[in-house]
């Protein structure tokens, strides 16, 4: 989610929006996030979910794919079995 006043992401301060935006290798998921950000921000979320998360998980399974990234699509297989609601979320798609 975003605040609708300048778009950033949540609670995010102006030099943490910088610096998600400014990141080389950005993913085209329009969060404008590397790969390794994503996998940090998916390693992290206790109950991987809700929207955001999704749409994290979603962006980085298209770059496995792409990318031929093994770390990433092992990071995203495990989040799908360990959540079925995400695995449902990302089939969905």
């Amino acid at each position: 989610m975003t605040d609708q006043a300048d778009n950033r992401p949540n609670g995010a301060s102006n030099e943490q929006t910088v610096r998600h935006v400014a990141q080389p290798n950005a993913s085209a998921d329009g969060n404008g996030m590397t790969p390794e950000a994503l996998k940090t921000a998916l390693r992290g979320a206790a109950s991987p979910t809700d929207d955001q998360q999704v749409q994290h998980a979603r962006a980085l399974f298209q770059h496995a794919l792409d990318q031929r990234d093994a770390d990433a699509a092992q990071l995203i297989a495990r989040a799908m079995d360990a959540h079925p609601a995400l695995d449902a979320a990302l089939n969905a798609a």
